[in-house]
């Protein structure tokens, strides 16, 4: 939630969860959820759920490439008046760079792209590039910059494009 001269001008809260089994050295599976709030991308309530399969392309000891491949199914819900809920499912690709800058510090850059399976003219674009500083084993803080992109936003009026600058509370378990 941000404010500027007492007006509302950001109000967006994203939460992810991911777990991951390996199979191979190389492959893996998942599960993921997440839920996103964006007042002013026209959602009261994103959810997200499902199962998804990833390779590690490049496994380093300061960088590594994820790509990873998943088939979310989507909740809905609006935050404009007379618009009703929507569950679809959707098909995900994403790519996941990290690059150890020393001990303490990371630079992320997470890259995705969803397209609804009940209508192609339905999709999300996401880039996330990140600084991260460890506070702990289990817990850093970061900054970001991100860019979100809706082809089909919920109604008029709404942007496209959304960018935001981000802090963040990172737990790694």
């Amino acid at each position: 939630l941000a404010r500027n001269e007492g007006k509302e001008i950001v109000n967006k809260l994203n939460s992810a969860l991911r777990v991951e089994r390996v199979f191979t050295g190389r492959l893996f599976g998942f599960l993921a959820v997440t839920h996103l709030t964006d007042k002013f991308s026209g959602y009261d309530s994103r959810i997200s759920v499902g199962p998804g399969l990833g390779m590690d392309i490049l496994r380093q000891e300061k960088q590594s490439l994820k790509g990873m491949l998943s088939s979310m199914y989507y909740f809905d819900d609006y935050a404009l008046k007379g618009l009703e809920s929507d569950r679809y499912p959707t098909a995900k690709a994403a790519l996941n760079y990290e690059w150890k800058l020393t001990e303490t510090a990371r630079f992320k850059w997470v890259n995705e792209g969803l397209v609804s399976l009940e209508d192609s003219d339905r999709y999300f674009m996401t880039s996330d590039a990140s600084l991260q500083v460890s506070l702990s084993g289990s817990f850093a803080i970061g900054i970001g910059y991100q860019v979100a992109y809706q082809n089909k936003p919920p109604a008029a009026g709404i942007r496209k494009t959304d960018t935001t600058f981000l802090t963040s509370l990172v737990i790694n378990r």
